[in-house]
């Protein structure tokens, strides 16, 4: 004889209805730590975003202080050249007198000329200011070639103002021989002496200096 399998719904409705409501509270247990979880990565992703924004700026900054110190110690070694500002005659010919007597010059005489505007190469561009050439007609002597050579290449590097050699003539005086303690040798050199300043600056320096 078979019994007969009957559910009481009345008395599994309170179970099933806790057993529901777990079940939801799971879910959005669930859905919040997802949500939570998004959440939490898009803060980390935000703050490390930040993070190296702020790193990049410090970097770019270090970069830039390092950057301007640098062009400012070439700026202030050009100043003191005498390339940037009003040309410093003086200090030029003081320059050229000093090469002359640390490099066997037995004589020297020179004219340093009005300064002119200097044309730069058109892909050259100078912006506000302006560079100044000041020419100069340089004659030395000395026992031989090499102390001329070597006189040439010191005022070329030496730190009392920017020069460049245009170019030179060069003959041999007394002969071929070689006499101690005599100019056996002349150059006759054109030079040119640099500056550079302001456009708005129309101050030039003029005269010549024998």
């Amino acid at each position: 004889m078979k019994k007969s399998c009957e559910l009481d719904l009345p008395a599994l409705r309170t179970p099933l209805l806790w057993l529901l409501g777990a079940l939801l509270m799971a879910s959005l247990l669930v859905v919040s730590s997802l949500h939570f979880r998004a959440a939490m990565e898009d803060e980390k992703r935000a703050r490390d975003s930040r993070l190296q924004a702020l790193v990049r700026n410090h970097q770019e900054l270090v970069e830039a202080e390092r950057i301007i110190e640098t062009l400012f110690g070439r700026y202030r070694k050009l100043e003191a050249r005498g390339f940037i500002g009003e040309e410093p005659r003086l200090q030029w010919l003081e320059a050229l007198r000093r090469m002359g007597e640390e490099n066997g010059i037995l004589a020297m005489e020179y004219r340093l000329h009005e300064q002119r505007p200097y044309s730069l190469p058109p892909t050259v561009d100078s912006g506000s200011y302006q560079v100044y050439a000041s020419a100069m007609d340089l004659q030395v002597e000395a026992l031989h070639e090499g102390d001329l050579l070597l006189f040439l290449d010191h005022l070329h590097g030496q730190e009392g103002g920017l020069v460049m050699v245009d170019g030179c003539t060069l003959r041999r005086q007394g002969g071929n021989d070689v006499l101690p303690g005599v100019a056996n040798v002349r150059a006759d050199c054109k030079l040119s002496w640099f500056s550079i300043r302001g456009q708005d600056d129309d101050a030039m320096g003029s005269g010549e200096f024998m």
